[in-house]
């Protein structure tokens, strides 16, 4: 199946069917363009335009996607990284790609220290807080929170429109050790490397994706990407254990399983 051209045109063409759930929660691709036009008005509103990097250190949720998707429709690169980064080094990271503003959650012990040190090293970033009290955002440096975006407080300013020629996304990559590496992809490279992946599996509306692999990285930012390209339904998880993989792919129906081989080891060994 051919992916749909973006993502605005698939969350419109199947506007009222599911396109993501979280811990029992689904979203509409409809709610989801919705939200992710929202955050790209309010980047817009925030000063952030054509070719600004945003470092999102967002896990797997449907809002890392919204992320995703409003930094594209906004002409913004988008600059995912693990969550579990220190203060020192999410500094660097910031330093290295020249990222304008930062999207921050903090891990789920509520540990807003990343952010102070961001804060205190570079004012000049502006940070969106995900999930943690107004008061310990504030006071961390954060100036903005990320459900208040979503809901379009922001003017009514429409996102430019995109050029296939321009770069989409920074890929952070270092193998398994040393500093990462920022690889660049233009939206056109990255939906023809994503049509190369569907076309050897060939998904379609009716299945249900898994995705535990990170999205900030490569193979789980392809993957989701694809569920949603191809109308289907994308199930996220934000830690990988092989018995919730297990007992998801049976209570949401999946049909398209990714995973690494000792992912697949795991899965394997924890059946019963």
């Amino acid at each position: 199946m051919s992916l749909a051209p973006d993502l605005e045109t698939a969350c419109r063409r199947w506007a009222d069917r599911p396109a993501i759930t979280f811990h029992g929660v689904t979203t509409t691709y409809g709610e989801l363009w919705q939200k992710a036009s929202n955050l790209a008005r309010a980047y817009l509103a925030m000063g952030l335009g054509k070719g600004d990097r945003v470092v999102c250190q967002f896990p797997n949720t449907p809002e890392h996607v919204m992320a995703i998707a409003a930094a594209w429709a906004a002409g913004i690169v988008h600059v995912g990284t693990d969550n579990d980064l220190t203060g020192p080094e999410l500094i660097r990271l910031v330093d290295q790609v020249g990222a304008a503003a930062l999207l921050f959650q903090p891990r789920p012990d509520g540990d807003l220290t990343p952010l102070s040190a961001v804060h205190q090293a570079r004012p000049e970033v502006r940070a969106v807080v995900h999930g943690a009290d107004p008061g310990e955002r504030q006071g961390a440096g954060g100036l903005g929170c990320l459900a208040d975006l979503l809901a379009g407080d922001a003017p009514d300013q429409m996102p430019v429109a995109a050029d296939p020629s321009e770069v989409a996304v920074l890929l952070l990559t270092s193998g398994t050790t040393g500093k990462s590496k920022a690889v660049k992809e233009s939206r056109s490279e990255c939906w023809a490397k994503m049509q190369f992946f569907a076309d050897a599996f060939g998904p379609g509306p009716s299945d249900v994706h898994l995705v535990y692999l990170p999205i900030a990285h490569v193979f789980g930012l392809r993957l989701a990407l694809i569920a949603l390209l191809t109308g289907g339904r994308l199930v996220l998880v934000d830690r990988f254990s092989p018995t919730a993989a297990l007992d998801l792919v049976g209570d949401e129906g999946v049909t398209v399983l990714p995973g690494m081989p000792t992912h697949l080891t795991l899965i394997l060994a924890a059946l019963d």
